[in-house]
């Protein structure tokens, strides 16, 4: 398995637990290298979007920090 099928395999995690816990169906997810080496080696910064789209869709806001905890 390769790096980038390993990025296309959370890519996937990610799309179906957004549609899980928030039911918000995420068209594209982006992956990137954090800027510090100890926060790991590849983040997926879907919180932001996501807390962007919970609040056009129901009108409740929604910290992105929270939205990445759960």
């Amino acid at each position: 398995m390769t790096l980038v099928d390993i990025q296309d395999r959370l890519k996937q995690q990610v799309r179906a637990t957004a549609l899980e816990l928030f039911g918000i169906e995420l068209e594209q997810v982006s992956a990137e290298t954090p800027p510090r080496p100890e926060l790991g080696d590849l983040a997926f910064p879907v919180s932001f979007e996501l807390a962007k789209l919970i609040k056009q869709g129901t009108g409740v806001k929604m910290a992105p920090r929270a939205i990445a905890n759960r």
